[in-house]
Order: structure tokens, then sequence, then C-alpha cells
């Protein structure tokens, strides 16, 4: 009696559930971050703003640090004593910045510095540091050289913008603008945010006279509230976000339920490797609605415990950056997808199609 092929026919199912359930998770991590972000740039960024105002014997920086919410979160208690925070931030912005003249270091040393907090997504603050930077300069000449290069947080994701002006120097060639696109980390603009600034330094060629000037943005508009597009979604999560800030054990467990919920609906929604689910579902021999139910929960568990374990990894870790992760993320998704199609090729194979 010939051995039934079941028994293979099943492996080969479970390890492809397997897959596609690990693939779909990776990705609704990858995905996560952006949709839910109430911060425009998304709530793992660190946005920063250098203008240089060049005069004939000093030179000023204007130095401002966006921080969404969850680099805000990473700060911990810091947030609660601003003023240490803003001089102890702006201290390590003059080691960041580095200011040269004809290749020669210029010091910066910390003028003023601030930090103010505003409200993000799900009652978490964002924290906006401001620091006015200064150094004296040395005689500048016809054609000294100027440069001002930003060397902080290498590596993560944000805004970086930098501008320059001259106050009685005239810049005969200069590689950034004169004005701020951003309104100082004020006002992002929209058709940018798909592609943020990364600007991280400023050459200029200077002569000595020129009409008097000013830093940019002293007219700018007060930092934007950060809110999730769409008013009746952001003034929900803060009902919930202060339902659940006054309530006990049982409303949180509630909450946690109802989240799973709509962690499943929004599984469903567009994206999330949809074309490799219905892909999946041509693969199975059981009935549609059953084999589309097992695919939809295990897409709702995997989706639901990426998103819990980042939330555990972050909170639990201050020094651990989401966005030094997105690039493992990105190769492991691509493997285990490459596994997936070698996997449904294989089957389709022995198979033999199904008869097509």
């Amino acid at each position: 009696m010939s051995a039934s092929p079941r028994g293979p026919v099943r492996g080969r199912r479970v390890f492809v559930r397997l897959v596609a359930a690990v693939v779909l998770g990776a990705l609704g991590l990858l995905l996560w971050a952006p949709a839910a972000s109430a911060h425009p740039l998304g709530n793992f960024t660190v946005n920063r703003y250098s203008a240089l105002l060049v005069s004939t014997d000093d030179a000023v920086v204007d130095h401002v640090v966006d921080l969404a919410e969850v680099p805000t979160a990473q700060l911990g208690d810091k947030i609660d004593d601003l003023p240490a925070l803003s001089q102890d931030q702006c201290t390590q912005a003059t080691d960041d910045l580095r200011l040269s003249v004809d290749d020669a270091p210029v010091p910066l040393s910390v003028a003023s510095a601030d930090a103010s907090l505003r409200p993000g997504q799900g009652g978490l603050p964002v924290l906006r540091i401001e620091c006015r930077l200064r150094a004296a300069l040395p005689v500048l000449r016809e054609g000294s050289e100027v440069v001002l290069t930003d060397e902080s947080f290498g590596g993560q994701i944000g805004w970086r913008e930098v501008v320059a002006r001259g106050d009685g120097v005239a810049l005969v060639e200069s590689d950034v603008p004169t004005d701020t696109s951003s309104d100082r980390l004020a006002s992002y603009p929209k058709d940018l945010l798909s592609s943020p600034l990364d600007v991280r330094s400023a050459h200029l060629v200077v002569r000595p006279g020129g009409p008097p000037g000013s830093l940019p943005g002293a007219e700018a508009a007060e930092p934007q509230a950060s809110t999730l597009p769409g008013g009746a979604l952001a003034d929900l999560t803060d009902r919930v976000s202060g339902l659940l800030d006054q309530s006990g054990l049982w409303v949180g467990l509630l909450a946690l339920v109802g989240s799973v919920g709509l962690g499943a609906v929004h599984a469903v929604a567009p994206g999330h490797g949809k074309t490799v689910m219905a892909f999946y579902l041509t693969q199975r021999r059981e009935r549609s609605v059953r084999a589309a139910l097992s695919v939809g929960t295990t897409v709702t568990a995997a989706h639901t415990v990426s998103v819990l374990a980042l939330g555990v990894i972050v909170s639990m870790a201050t020094t651990v950056v989401p966005a030094d992760l997105y690039p493992w993320f990105t190769l492991t998704s691509g493997l285990l997808l490459l596994a997936l199609g070698i996997a449904l090729l294989r089957s389709a194979v022995q198979t033999g199609g199904h008869g097509h």
C-alpha cells in the first residue's frame, strides 16, 4: 500500500502558514510606525535645524531640535526638569556642531537654551529644544571659507535643515538657502514629508562688507500642534487615552481586547501583504471561507504581537533606536518572502498546478 501524501502536504501547509505569519508580522511592524504616528514625520524621528549667521567678528547659530513621541519618552524623568535638560542638550550641541574658518576649528558656546513640551499622540508629549550658540571668529578676508557641519544623530531618521546668512558680510558662495522651509521645524512642508530634507552642513565663501542681516525665523509661527490626519480620529485617540488614565484594571483589559479587534480590522485593510495572502489562499484546498478565516486570524495575531513587542522594546530600553532596526527588519522580511515564494512554487509543482 502506498504511503498517503497527506502528511507531507499538511507539513508543507503548516510551514507555509508559519512563514506567512512571520512575514506579515514583519510587514506590520514596518508599516505600523508611519500609520500610527501623530508627528508629521513619524513618532520615532529626531528633527534638527541650524541657521548660521556670519558677521565680521562673530557667528551665531540658531539650533532647534524637534523630538517626536518615542525619543521624548526615552528621555524618561529628564523632561521633568526642562531648564537642566535644555542646557545639557545645548551643551552637547556645541560638540555635535563643528564650525571652522579656513579649516581652523572655531569653538561654539551656549548663549541661551530653552525647551518646551507639546501634546502628541495618545497623551505622549513631544519635546522642542532651542539653542542659541555663539563663536568668536578670526578676522575674515576676501574668500574666507566658513563651514558648519552637524555630526549628531548619524543614522537617525528625521528632518535635517541648514540655512545661512551674512550680517555685514557678503556670502560670495553658499550651498544652502538663506530662508527656512520649515519655519524652524514649526511647520513642515507637506510636499516634502515623503522625502524630508537631509542637509547636514553649510559651506560658505565670504568677504567683508555687505548689508546687515539677521537670523531667519524671527517672525516664525508657534510650532504646530501635533495632530493625527483626520480630526475625529485624533479626538478619539485623546479620549481613549484620557479614559485609561482615569480608570482601573478592567477598563485597561477591555481596551486591550478592543485594540485587538481594531488591529484585526486594520490588518485586513489595504496593504500588509494582501497580494501574498491572496496567492496563499489560492493554494489552499480547503473551503475558501475557512481558509480566509485561518489566514486572517494569523495576520491579526502576527500584526498585534509585532506592535506590542516593539512597544515593549522601546519602553524598556532607552538606548534602542527603532530606526536602526529597520534595515534588519527589511532584510528579514525579504528573506522570508523569498522562502514563502519558494515553498509555494514547490507546492504548485508537486501538486501539478491543480490540473491547470
